[in-house]
């Protein structure tokens, strides 16, 4: 049980941390989408790609959630340290957020 306690706390951090970051984001896209003009075809510049620019971070947010979950579980199980899962879950959230920038600067 003592295990969970720090892992825990860091999952909570980071996830908050991952909550400001997408705040960011979206924000970022949204204003990215605000210098689109008639003859512009950006895929930011479209409703999808404005769409999947916001939420495809939020998706990558919580399945590292999830994921981080999971494999700390399994390590806890297998008499390991969870603290690895925890580069699991930032890779997967990093996925997702390299996916929206992309969208975002297109």
């Amino acid at each position: 049980m003592r295990r969970w306690l720090g892992f825990t706390a860091a999952l909570v951090g980071l996830s908050m941390l991952g909550v400001v970051i997408n705040a960011v984001a979206a924000f970022t896209v949204s204003m990215g989408r605000a210098v689109c003009g008639t003859s512009d075809a950006g895929f930011v510049c479209s409703t999808a790609g404005e769409q999947l620019g916001i939420w495809v971070p939020w998706a990558g947010w919580m399945t590292a959630i999830v994921l981080t979950l999971v494999f700390g579980r399994r390590a806890i199980r297998a008499d390991r340290s969870p603290w690895s899962s925890l580069w699991i879950g930032a890779g997967v959230y990093a996925v997702g957020f390299v996916i929206a920038y992309s969208i975002a600067v297109s």
